[in-house]
């Protein structure tokens, strides 16, 4: 018969192990982590080598709440210069915001320059602006969330 003592060290030496496979399989994995193919990792790192100080994001999306109105950017692509952190160049915007009178006001362009201090945004190329049913067209646009101006 086992004693006490042995049935002890024995769940002791159970438990260590039980706990050591538990915090090496549950906590030390990085849940946020993307694993990514090889043609990714090779595309990935040759853009880095190339525009160092560039970080370029897909499928964005620019909030703010200005006076109580929610003004809403959104683009395919955003590019940050780390020289010029203020300014988030846009590639195929899509700007919105509900006007006093409740309706939609839309801004469409293919490109546009978002200043992140002060939430202005200079649209240009192919400029379209939807009210109701008004179109406005234009090279170039600049919309002032502050003054409630574009």
């Amino acid at each position: 018969m086992i004693s006490i003592k042995k049935k002890s060290n024995i769940f002791l030496i159970f438990f260590i192990f039980l706990s050591i496979f538990f915090y090496g399989y549950f906590i030390n994995q990085n849940k946020g982590s993307i694993k990514l193919n090889n043609e990714e990792k090779n595309e990935d790192l040759s853009l880095s080598s190339i525009e160092s100080g560039i970080s370029k994001f897909k499928n964005v999306e620019y909030k703010a709440n200005i006076n109580g109105k929610d003004y809403i950017t959104k683009a395919i692509e955003a590019i940050i210069i780390k020289d010029k952190s203020d300014l988030i160049q846009l590639n195929k915007v899509h700007s919105f915001t509900k006007l006093k009178d409740y309706t939609l006001l839309n801004i469409y362009s293919d490109k546009a320059d978002y200043f992140e201090t002060d939430k202005n945004i200079r649209y240009f190329n192919n400029v379209t602006i939807i009210n109701k049913d008004k179109t406005i067209t234009a090279n170039m646009a600049s919309f002032f969330p502050k003054k409630n101006l574009i």
